[in-house]
């Protein structure tokens, strides 16, 4: 059997590993002392018989050490746990929302606090963003969906796909299509579905009755109410000229009211992977159209220069028929005669 020594670099090597691993143990176990071996090197004088000569050398000496490790145990801090949450929402009445879910929250987890903030007066999603460069965002924040996938790219959002699904309890068919898909980007969690605030009709039955017109169906899937059939409806409805014309339909110009008719038409505004534009898919193209027509094929739609007091202030007033807006806007409007 042919013996090998243990060379000085591959004893030193193992030795350093050794120390490595001891190192990784300790974290999270209880301190106790070890017992290493430590290698030092000494200068030796060394007398070589037969010779006048005396020389010095180096030798590795092994010697046997006793560390202690000395580790400061923090104790938990008392009294609850704050979160920070900021909403977009400053009025009602979907603060008064936010105010229901924290205090069930705060019921059914004692031991933990919510710090609500809002921002009246200043776009809540620019200073979610301000927030995030000065590394001071909130621990949760209610935002609006298409605001979304500008925040993941930021680094913004916490991938919550993992804690999830070992604890929310949760599955797809607890949720409409619509509402679990918009919790995922490239196939990861990162946020929760809160509500889903549906664009819906507003009518004033004065003027459905004054002219005889029948009222549009309550039953949401009744086939005959199209977008033709609106049209159809709200041009009997149009009465007068100037200041004073009735007007048989109108919604919010903003973006995101065009989103409902461009997906009624089979269109979309971006590709399923949310990556590239697909407005100008002819069904997307047709949609835009057909809102266009509204106010100058149709004239049941004011133009901008005819609506400057706002489609609410004519629906409050009894100048505008059909108003189709955002479902909690009924909140508004419910002391309106």
């Amino acid at each position: 059997m042919t013996r090998k020594d243990l060379s000085r670099r591959m004893f030193l090597k193992a030795s350093a590993m050794l120390a490595g691993v001891g190192a990784l143990a300790a974290c999270g176990a209880t301190p106790t002392p070890q017992v290493v071996e430590k290698v030092v090197e000494k200068e030796v004088t060394k007398i070589v018989e037969g010779t006048p000569q005396v020389v010095k050398e180096t030798a590795v000496v092994v010697e046997t050490v006793v560390v202690k490790e000395t580790v400061v145990v923090q104790q938990a801090p008392s009294g609850p746990t704050f979160i920070t949450y900021v909403t977009q929402y400053s009025g009602p009445p979907t603060n008064a929302a936010d105010d229901q879910i924290i205090a069930q929250f705060e019921d059914k987890n004692p031991d933990v606090k919510v710090k609500k903030m809002t921002f009246p007066g200043q776009d809540p999603h620019d200073k979610l963003r301000i927030m995030a460069t000065a590394g001071d965002l909130p621990d949760c924040f209610n935002i609006e969906t298409k605001q979304v996938i500008d925040m993941i790219s930021r680094g913004m959002c916490l991938d919550i796909t993992d804690m999830f699904n070992a604890k929310s309890g949760l599955t797809k068919d607890d949720y409409w299509p619509g509402e679990w898909e918009k919790q995922f980007f490239k196939g990861k969690m990162y946020l929760l579905s809160l509500d889903t605030q549906d664009v819906i009709i507003f009518y004033n039955k004065d003027i459905f009755d004054k002219k005889g017109v029948p009222y549009p169906p309550k039953d949401w899937n009744d086939k005959e109410w199209t977008y033709e059939k609106m049209i159809e409806t709200a041009s009997k409805l149009v009465e007068g000229e100037g200041p004073n014309r009735i007007w048989g339909y109108d919604t919010s110009r903003w973006w995101v009211y065009s989103y409902p008719i461009i997906w009624s038409y089979g269109g979309l505004i971006t590709n399923e992977d949310r990556t590239k534009s697909a407005i100008t898919m002819p069904e997307t193209i047709q949609a835009l159209q057909m809102r266009a027509d509204w106010i100058n094929k149709y004239k049941i739609t004011p133009t901008p220069a005819e609506a400057t007091e706002g489609a609410e202030s004519q629906f409050n007033s009894g100048r505008l028929a059909m108003r189709a807006v955002w479902s909690p806007w009924a909140w508004y409007i419910k002391d309106v005669p």
